[in-house]
């Protein structure tokens, strides 16, 4: 029984201690939606850029919400946040700069991250 017992504690340790290595990606951006513009009203929700969901250069939807403010809490240091009126990200890109609300009289549909190694 004492053998069972010490048996379970150092399982459950070196499980504790594996976990405590496992490498955690890197959140490469975090920004929330807007229906209305200035970033005031009709709140969509955030999105966020995990590295290995987003990767650099990829077109991202906005899921078809009507999005006419985005305001990016978050942006890593290495990457760039785009923001699209089409969603091929073809039309009308603009950089979005972290804590800052960027309204449009159209709709943003789309977005992508580009980021430097790092």
């Amino acid at each position: 029984m004492l053998f069972l017992n010490v048996f379970a504690v150092v399982a459950i340790a070196t499980g504790a201690s594996a976990a405590a290595i496992i490498p955690r990606l890197e959140r490469l951006a975090q920004f929330r939606v807007f229906g209305a513009t200035e970033c005031n009203y009709d709140n969509l929700g955030v999105s966020v850029a995990v590295e290995g969901d987003a990767s650099s250069g990829t077109c991202m939807s906005l899921k078809g919400d009507d999005v006419h403010s985005i305001f990016a809490t978050t942006i890593h240091d290495d990457c760039h946040l785009f923001l699209f009126a089409d969603e091929k990200c073809t039309i009308a890109k603009v950089e979005v700069e972290e804590e800052e609300c960027l309204s449009t009289t159209g709709s943003f549909k789309a977005w992508s991250i580009d980021c430097d190694p790092f």
